[in-house]
């Protein structure tokens, strides 16, 4: 329970602390107009990262399940 705590705490601080100035660096980059939709390309490609990490865990997962009732 500790080490789940620990890793969405974590998680959640990093989202509030290096994903605004991430979106600030590309609202200064490349001005208002374009910066803010590419500055949320950040979101997105968390998105995808969030699915990534379900699908290898749900695969590990039926992996293990399998490779225990085999045994």
């Amino acid at each position: 329970m500790g080490g789940a705590s620990g890793w969405v705490g974590g998680l959640g601080a990093t989202g509030g602390f290096v994903v605004p100035p991430v979106l600030g660096y590309f609202v200064r980059a490349y001005g208002e107009a374009r910066g803010y939709p590419m500055g949320y390309t950040v979101y997105v490609a968390l998105g995808l990262l969030a699915l990534l990490l379900v699908w290898l865990l749900s695969a590990t997962k039926r992996e293990v399940a399998v490779r225990d009732r085999k045994a």
